[in-house]
């Protein structure tokens, strides 16, 4: 038996396993972005938004602001998730669905406007909201009973933890991303009827991530015909953090006759991630080498994101259609750099090499609609509706995936405007079911079994029926004072 072998290969799968961060953005939450007035609108409002939802959508629109502002507001994102795995065998799995809290995303923007600044208006904005991403998603596990390696840095169980039917998918995950920046732009009124706005921001991302996931190890003493972990699976924890930089430019027109256009471009966004690896092997790995060492590198990229819309705004009305593309195919791979992860076998020590991960995201497209209406100068009432293709592919549907393709959503929402400058707007956006019938999943488990311990027939364990769906409360409150 080659033990070197083995075990190289199961720290590299391991790695590609927990490194496999491409979950932040696409195939996470769905999180539509902060701003109780957008939500109300199903976000169409790249040509007729302003406030908060423009540092998101389109920082031009920061131009229509007066004055000294500041708005805070709380999103609440309910996300459900639940996993029937197809038989094996003649093992019948249950269904397992996700655990946890609802998503939690507050946001908060502060702003002045330069009044007369050469031919038009400056608006200064800074701003900050997060965790956008996954977060809170857990499923059901009972623990084992650990205890550290005295040969190595790997946890060894006896017994080994036992996941959910879901085990060789996903077990909890959360990578949230928080952004902060600045965010500036210029309206210059050329006429009474027509004004021309360009704007952009500097954005700033931490991302935070952990995994919990399973392997199979060596296939020769795995079974699939069973709902717990068999002796050919390992367990991993991934910890990793980063910050990186993007930023994104508008231009939005008000034009005669209450037609507006606006259109943004988010900038492409590459994050290098630093951290921590944590293995959980049984007894029988533990007696075959020592692993030294745990840290780990990922580096990838994000898409960069078009936006725009045509709208109409006239006697306290407003409506828009606006239409956004994700250009995932970016992401082509993740280059995964284990930082001096020594294997020791005897007296013979060898380093893990880097590898790279291919990745298989399509772009995303979106179209949305929304409308406002403004009732004797004081209550806004709001509706849209969005249909999105997300950027997972339906056969790479897994139990790690929120974010599922071919979504329709409603929206609605109201706004208030309270004496003293302050208005209070609230909103719900509900996306419809969607169900998933799996039968030609290419969500194999991840096998990093050598020559000398693989056997048996390792089968997809991504077949079965997927069950989503999210619904999104938002609550703002802002303030606007010396127009």
């Amino acid at each position: 038996m080659n033990s070197r072998s083995f075990v190289t290969s199961m720290i590299v799968g391991v790695c590609l396993v927990g490194l496999s961060l491409s979950q932040v953005w696409a195939a996470g939450n769905y999180l539509p972005g902060n701003g109780a007035s957008a939500i109300g609108k199903g976000t169409a409002v790249i040509a007729t938004g302003s406030g908060l939802d423009a540092t998101q959508h389109n920082p031009a629109n920061l131009g229509k602001l007066r004055g000294f502002g500041l708005k805070f507001d709380s999103l609440l994102s309910f996300q459900r998730a639940s996993f029937l795995r197809a038989p094996e065998g003649n093992f019948q799995f249950e269904r397992v669905s996700k655990d946890g809290a609802p998503a939690y995303i507050p946001a908060l923007q502060i702003w002045y406007t330069f009044k007369n600044l050469g031919p038009g208006n400056l608006t200064l904005a800074l701003y900050g909201y997060g965790p956008h991403g996954k977060t809170n998603f857990r499923y059901p596990e009972v623990e084992g009973t650990c205890v550290k390696s005295k040969n190595g840095d790997a946890n060894v169980c006896n017994p080994m933890p036992e996941p959910g039917p879901q085990r060789l998918t996903i077990i909890n995950t959360s990578s949230p991303l928080i952004f902060f920046g600045f965010a500036s732009a210029y309206e210059w009124n050329i006429q009474e009827d027509t004004a021309l706005r360009f704007g952009g921001t500097l954005r700033f991302a931490y991302i935070s991530a952990q995994q919990r996931q399973s392997a199979i190890a060596a296939s020769l003493f795995y079974s699939a015909n069973t709902s717990k972990i068999t002796d050919g699976e390992v367990i991993m924890d991934l910890r990793g953090s980063g910050v990186t930089v993007t930023g994104d430019i508008g231009v939005s027109m008000t034009l005669p006759f209450g037609l507006a256009f606006g259109a943004s471009l988010l900038f492409p966004m590459h994050a290098n991630l630093n951290g921590d690896l944590d293995l959980q092997i049984n007894t029988t790995f533990d007696s075959l080498a020592s692993i030294q060492g745990k840290g780990v590198i990922a580096e990838l990229d994000f898409p960069f994101v078009l936006r725009a819309g045509l709208g109409w705004q006239k006697y306290g009305f407003s409506i828009e259609a606006s239409f956004v593309a994700e250009f995932w195919t970016i992401q082509e791979q993740i280059s995964v750099k284990p930082q001096d992860v020594k294997l020791k076998f005897g007296t013979t020590e060898s380093t893990i090499p880097d590898f790279a991960i291919e990745q298989k995201f399509r772009n995303s497209y979106s179209f949305r609609i929304g409308a406002e209406y403004l009732i004797k100068g004081w209550v806004y009432v709001r509706a849209g509706y969005m249909y999105e293709m997300g950027a997972t592919q339906t056969n790479r549907l897994s139990a790690n995936t929120l974010d599922y393709p071919d979504k329709h959503i409603f929206a609605g929402g109201i706004g208030v405007k309270i004496p003293g400058g302050i208005q209070l707007d609230v909103s719900v956006m509900h996306a419809l079911e969607g169900n998933f019938d799996i039968t030609n999943s290419e969500t194999l488990p991840i096998n990093v079994s050598p020559p000398d311990l693989a056997g048996g027939t390792v089968t997809t364990v991504g077949n079965g029926n997927y069950q989503y769906g999210v619904t999104v409360v938002n609550i703002g409150i802002s303030g606007n004072w010396l127009k």
